[in-house]
């Protein structure tokens, strides 16, 4: 669920006490919430005035592809790894929303604008903030199996400019996205990203990666859902296709806040292969989705 920020596992490096702090305060929060929420029942309705049991539900918001309104919070947590002084964590805000199809573009698009919040190491001691803004925008065609559909995805950067939470660079390139959802409660597919740089201060290293956001999701009675996580993999071609690999799982839950439909979902994940020693060997994932509304129409 979610698209994953371009260079995740580098900007998750060590962490002094202040950033252990924070996670426990973010874990609070979710806790928090998981007391207030029930569950969705058979049929209940969203706004809009569309109606969608928990499964069907967990049906569209595991689908990437699936035109939905949601905002998404996402932190991550590296644990301690062998030469680190201790954790790392990232806080992604993402917000997903669908365009109809229109006279110039006859297909349905969709969009995707994440920025992190980081807490990561230095020599001086660690650094917090922004990170760099990633936005995806692809068209989707529709088939008998499911979609797919070429777009853009695009790098800002917004991170200050002086410190390790920003690769520096403006980064342009190429995105495609397949997902097969003709079998039953279950969808699986890619979706590319290849931003390359462009433009930004000559000392900082060129960016040209691919990311792969692999999704395999089987959905369960009563809006339980488990897979594969959804960290991503990249292939760094500055570093000659330098892979990070990530092997992990998944669970969730469909559940309402109030009268709002809220999905949660924990996952973990092993680097099985990790471009470089300064990148983490675990990365645990917390997810809370809002889903703020369903566009059948967009289909």
């Amino acid at each position: 669920m979610g698209v994953v920020v371009r260079n995740q596992y580098t900007l998750l490096s060590p962490r002094p006490a202040v950033g252990r702090r924070r996670r426990r305060l973010f874990l609070g929060a979710i806790l928090l919430a998981l007391l207030v929420v029930r569950p969705l029942s058979a049929q209940e309705p969203l706004g809009g005035g569309t109606v969608a049991g928990a499964k069907e539900l967990a049906n569209q918001v595991n689908n990437p592809t699936e035109p939905i309104t949601l905002l998404q919070l996402r932190g991550l947590f590296a644990p301690a790894w062998s030469g680190s002084s201790g954790g790392a964590t990232a806080l992604e805000t993402e917000f997903v929303l669908p365009i109809a199809r229109g006279r110039l573009i006859p297909v349905m698009q969709l969009t995707r604008t994440t920025i992190p919040y980081l807490w990561i190491p230095d020599e001086a001691g660690g650094v917090a903030g922004f990170g760099d803004l990633n936005y995806f925008d692809i068209g989707l065609i529709p088939t008998k199996w499911g979609r797919w559909g070429p777009g853009i995805t695009m790098v800002i950067p917004t991170g200050a400019s002086t410190t390790a939470l920003t690769a520096g660079k403006w980064q342009l390139g190429p995105a495609l996205a397949v997902i097969i959802s003709s079998i039953p409660d279950l969808q699986f597919g890619l979706v590319l990203q290849n931003p390359i740089s462009f433009a930004g201060p000559s000392e900082r290293p060129d960016v040209n990666a691919l990311t792969i956001s692999p999704t395999l999701t089987y959905n369960l009675p009563g809006g339980w859902f488990a897979g594969y996580s959804d960290f991503a993999m990249e292939f760094n071609w500055e570093d000659g296709g330098a892979a990070t690999i990530p092997i992990g799982l998944q669970v969730g839950k469909v559940l309402r806040l109030g009268k709002r439909p809220f999905v949660f979902s924990a996952e973990a994940a092993s680097l099985v292969a990790r471009a470089t020693d300064a990148e983490p060997k675990w990365v645990i994932g917390i997810e809370a989705a809002w889903v703020i509304k369903l566009h059948p129409g967009f289909r």
